[in-house]
């Protein structure tokens, strides 16, 4: 399974849209992954309202931070503070400190998380 982890606001494509807004963090996407990924977009209303679709070669994650799962890919969501300056270790462990009151997570989940070894680990593997 293919990982990829972008920002919020972020862009996946296969083909790289004119114009990107550096300040976000983007990532390329073989064409089979796009189409799953575009033929999951089409079955699913939920995803249609995280991802946008230009209905060129690239989504963009629109006010959603989370995973977004298909058969073959996996899309990891960061908080728009992932960017060029932060880097995604940091953003995670700061996402998971967002997580915990909603959640209603205790320092024991947090702990069995593992936050001290958040690297090469989405927000979904730290807690399954």
């Amino acid at each position: 399974m293919t990982e990829k982890t972008i920002s919020e606001y972020g862009y996946i494509y296969h083909d790289k849209p004119q114009n990107l807004n550096e300040k976000f963090i983007h990532k390329e996407i073989t064409e089979a992954e796009f189409n799953e990924l575009l033929e999951y977009w089409k079955q699913n209303d939920d995803i249609q309202k995280v991802l946008e679709y230009s209905g060129k070669r690239y989504f963009k994650a629109t006010s959603y931070v989370g995973i977004i799962q298909t058969q073959n890919l996996s899309i990891e969501i960061l908080p728009k503070i992932y960017d060029n300056k932060n880097n995604e270790e940091a953003v995670r462990k700061i996402f998971i400190q967002m997580l915990k009151p909603l959640l209603d997570i205790n320092e024991v989940q947090i702990n069995k998380a593992n936050l001290s070894i958040t690297h090469n680990k989405n927000i979904y593997e730290m807690f399954k």
